[in-house]
């Protein structure tokens, strides 16, 4: 299902982050292959999406090592409508401030947002622990936190923490 078909039908999203800036390496080889919009968004530093949000960053590469590889920052959330992107960028920055205070050993696996929108079905989580979260860690997450026949968001019990083994 397409992301504008999910959002309109309201259907729950869970849209899980990393870190608050993404830059991924990437072979010569692979960027010889990418779309042209790729290449058209490092050339003249456009958004890739062409949607021009406001504050979104643009495709760009940020060093090369060598011939072989090259690294791309990627603009954080630029897939998701104005208004979602926003709240998405809010909760990164709140979850900054959180592992700033916290101790690492009283974190969770999982830091979701404490105050969903009630107006969209979407939840943002933030992965703490190194490494893929299990399968049935995020599956769990989605149970909890968009309980069957629900299309609104629940709070979490507590705090909004999740611990996943």
């Amino acid at each position: 299902m397409a992301l504008d078909e999910q959002l309109a039908r309201r259907a729950p999203l869970l849209v899980v982050l990393d870190a608050p800036e993404a830059t991924v390496p990437v072979l010569s080889e692979e960027l010889a292959r990418a779309p042209r919009r790729v290449h058209a968004a490092l050339t003249r530093g456009e958004p890739m999406t062409g949607s021009g949000t406001p504050g979104s960053a643009p495709l760009c590469a940020t060093s090369t090592r060598g011939e072989e590889i090259t690294d791309l920052r990627v603009p954080l959330l630029d897939w998701l409508p104005g208004p979602l992107r926003r709240r998405g960028l809010d909760f990164l920055a709140e979850s900054e401030e959180t592992l700033a205070r916290t101790p690492r050993a009283l974190l969770p696996a999982l830091l979701t947002d404490e105050n969903p929108a009630p107006s969209a079905p979407v939840r943002f989580a933030r992965r703490l622990l190194p490494g893929a979260l299990s399968e049935a860690c995020l599956a769990a997450a989605v149970r909890h936190l968009f309980p069957a026949g629900r299309h609104e968001p629940r709070q979490p019990v507590g705090a909004a923490r999740l611990t996943c083994a």
